[in-house]
């Protein structure tokens, strides 16, 4: 039996940011389902879109910063992306695709990216070659708890 990894963002500790990722979920369940892309591979394909959508940008790693609601915050609010960044479904919201957005709080911003970071990084079915498609399961409302995840070896 085929076991996918799972990645587990929480409530408890990424707040906005896994709600953000329930609700791209629940707006697009293929979202549930994603695969990790080192931000090297992805940048590329980001300013095509960029381009495509006449946007281009000199830090597309950024590219939330033209699109609604990230054209404007500051600190303590971050813009959170789901898919994430270094995922294969990332990106500008070109044609219905690409990134769902949310303004959230930096912290919980940045406490989800670890985590995700860790789990790329510690995870081998994830990042190795053939990279394996992992399950997102968001950890909020009666079921919230911290970030976890869980890698069949």
């Amino acid at each position: 039996m085929q076991v996918n990894p799972i990645f587990l963002p929480g409530e408890t500790d990424a707040g906005g940011a896994a709600r953000n990722d329930a609700a791209a979920i629940a707006a697009d369940p293929s979202k549930l389902l994603l695969q990790y892309a080192p931000a090297a591979e992805r940048l590329p394909v980001v300013q095509a879109a960029l381009i495509a959508d006449g946007k281009p940008s000199s830090n597309p790693r950024q590219w939330y910063q033209q699109y609604d609601p990230c054209k404007t915050y500051s600190a303590p609010y971050a813009c959170d992306e789901y898919p994430f960044f270094a995922s294969t479904r990332s990106g500008p919201p070109v044609g219905g695709a690409g990134s769902r957005l949310a303004v959230v709080l930096g912290s919980e911003n940045t406490a989800e990216g670890n985590a995700y970071s860790a789990f790329t990084r510690s995870c081998p079915p994830v990042s190795s070659t053939p990279r394996k498609p992992f399950l997102v399961v968001p950890l909020v409302g009666p079921a919230a708890a911290p970030t976890d995840w869980v890698c069949p070896r």
